[in-house]
């Protein structure tokens, strides 16, 4: 099958000097462009959430039916909220007022069903949830009351790694082929039909990179994987992460890839290699996470992580800290959330913890009103920050 493709070319001197490597790739002024130094130290700051967003604390309905399973939000949007266990399959969707709107397990081995650990999204304009099943190369189709719908097979040679909405009919997914020479590719593929209908290609920088770590114990061989966002969904553009390269960009609706920032050293000469990845974005704010593509297993303990955020206005890096005014003591640092909007940061409070919080007389206003009247067994409260 004949599909579309654009190709980007990985050099920085091509990206900041010539300026558009394809007939789709955006403009980019050198003084636009954030450069990253990942081996730098960076002053400290804390940044209180109420002074870069609006703070939304969200007490979420308990019941036989809805038990909130695992401590995060699997996705998030202006309608709904979900939780997925991938071990055990289950899916639980709220709406935006915390009460519990369906909840459904199709975990199995029939042509409607997914195996453990396959990637869920919400589909929310179509109303559909979606699940990747990268064990048996398919993408299975629900809608929000875990009504089956369809079931489409992987492209031919392909292996997708994650899944995210672009536009009403399309997805864009990224195909992961750690064994291939050739560079990765995202993919744009039909909603109906699974068919590839672009490929957009940003090559390695220098040699082909993975977030994962080969080793032995006790002379057994042992992959340790790291988890990844190679797409992180936004508005109006998509930020994508090609771990191989050192630039990452954003992916508009019209097909225009824009550099956002460069990390160095470059990854291609760094030993143990850090990976940066884009967390959140905030009026005034990047915020960066980055992780070291390490693991000890005697000590069971690697993956070195730190946050940073740029000031926009100083055009500056900080080893950054959020604080909430209303949890006394108590500091947080952001990831990478696949299914929650890129200017949004989602929390999940646990119940035992405010609580105990709340007895401490560590918590105040709206959020220590909302502790005061919880039980140990009800579900979790999210906290829920829209950055200007």
């Amino acid at each position: 099958m004949k599909t579309g493709r654009t190709h980007l070319s990985l050099s920085l001197v091509c990206l900041l000097l010539l300026g558009s490597c394809s007939s789709k790739q955006a403009k980019t002024d050198e003084s636009e462009l954030v450069v990253v130094n990942v081996e730098k130290s960076y002053p400290g700051k804390k940044l209180k959430l109420q002074d870069i967003g609006k703070v939304e604390y969200l007490p979420l309905e308990t019941s036989d039916e809805f038990l909130w399973s695992i401590p995060s939000v699997n996705s998030i949007s202006d309608t709904y909220i979900t939780n997925y266990d991938s071990e055990n399959g289950t899916l639980l969707i709220f709406d935006r007022n915390g009460k519990g709107v369906s909840t459904f397990n199709h975990q199995g081995g029939s042509g409607e069903e997914y195996a453990p650990y396959s990637e869920v999204m919400l589909d929310e304009e179509n109303r559909e949830i979606i699940v990747n099943d990268s064990h048996s190369e398919k993408i299975f189709v629900y809608d929000i009351t875990g009504s089956f719908k369809r079931v489409m097979d992987y492209a031919e040679g392909k292996k997708y790694y994650s899944l995210a909405n672009y536009d009403r009919g399309t997805f864009l997914a990224y195909n992961q082929q750690i064994e291939d020479d050739q560079a990765n590719s995202f993919l744009i593929l039909s909603k109906e039909t699974g068919e590839i209908i672009e490929e957009i290609v940003i090559p390695a920088t220098g040699k082909k990179l993975s977030a994962r770590i080969e080793s032995s114990l006790n002379g057994n061989p042992v992959t340790i994987s790291f988890n990844y966002y190679p797409i992180i969904p936004a508005y109006p553009d998509l930020a994508l992460n090609e771990i191989s390269n050192d630039t990452l960009f954003a992916f508009s609706p019209s097909q225009a890839l824009r550099p956002i920032c460069v990390q160095t050293p470059s990854r291609e000469t760094m030993n143990p290699v850090v990976f940066l990845y884009l967390a959140k974005e905030s009026k005034d704010y990047l915020f960066f996470h980055t992780r070291e593509n390490t693991f000890d297993l005697d000590k069971m303990v690697g993956g070195n992580s730190r946050f940073l955020a740029y000031d926009k206005r100083e055009k500056s890096f900080y080893e950054a800290e959020l604080t909430d005014e209303n949890q006394i003591g108590k500091g947080y640092a952001l990831n990478s959330q696949s299914e929650v909007p890129l200017n949004q940061f989602v929390q999940v409070l646990n119940t035992i913890d405010l609580i105990e919080a709340y007895e401490k007389g560590e918590l105040k206003g709206e959020l220590k009103e909302i502790a005061s009247q919880l039980d140990e067994e009800d579900n979790p409260v999210l906290m829920i920050v829209t950055f200007l």
